[in-house]
């Protein structure tokens, strides 16, 4: 395996100079595949799940997003977006061990909160909570262990965010 990441990594490098203006911009690329293939073995077997199959160092649209989860077999870091490589890895990680054992959660934390219509249902829900504590602690908190109905009752009523809020400051999330 390491055979094939070491040879997608040369063929990236090799496409690198078409796609991006700068050196700088490719600097960073390199170094952002770099610490991701020095570091994801070690975290998938962390989190005990498989390497997702597509580990994608690119752009993202979203303004305030390091990294993308698109489910358990795929994550995309944006090497031009200021932050820890490894910690926004740990992050998205979590991300594909969530949908592992949360995926009645993520669906419906996709389907429910948008982060283009209130960052803040995106910044306090469940489940980036849980990642942004995983990828700066460590530990595992089960932030995501609450039932669907719960959620959307809170939603409905309106305290949604003010009871994530409460957890995430419980769990000491920085971004609270």
């Amino acid at each position: 395996m390491k055979e094939n990441i070491a040879y997608f990594l040369m063929w990236i490098f090799s496409k690198i100079d078409k796609f991006l203006a700068s050196d700088e911009e490719k600097k960073l690329f390199k170094k952002c595949a770099l610490r991701v293939n020095a570091h994801i073995d070690e975290e998938c077997e962390k989190l005990h799940i498989k390497k997702p199959r597509f580990v994608i160092i690119g752009l993202i649209s979203s303004s305030i997003s390091l990294g993308e989860c698109y489910g358990a077999n795929c994550i995309r870091i944006d090497p031009l977006k200021e932050g820890d490589y490894v910690k926004t890895l740990r992050h998205e990680l979590r991300h594909c061990w969530q949908w592992k054992h949360y995926a009645n959660i993520m669906r419906w934390t996709r389907i429910n909160l948008d982060k283009r219509v209130d960052r803040n249902q995106y910044w306090y829900n469940p489940v980036e909570i849980d990642a942004r504590v995983y990828a700066e602690h460590s530990v595992d908190s089960n932030i995501v262990d609450i039932p669907v109905d719960s959620l959307s009752a809170m939603k409905e009523n309106g305290s949604l965010i003010e009871q994530m809020w409460i957890i995430a400051n419980f769990y000491g999330d920085i971004h609270a």
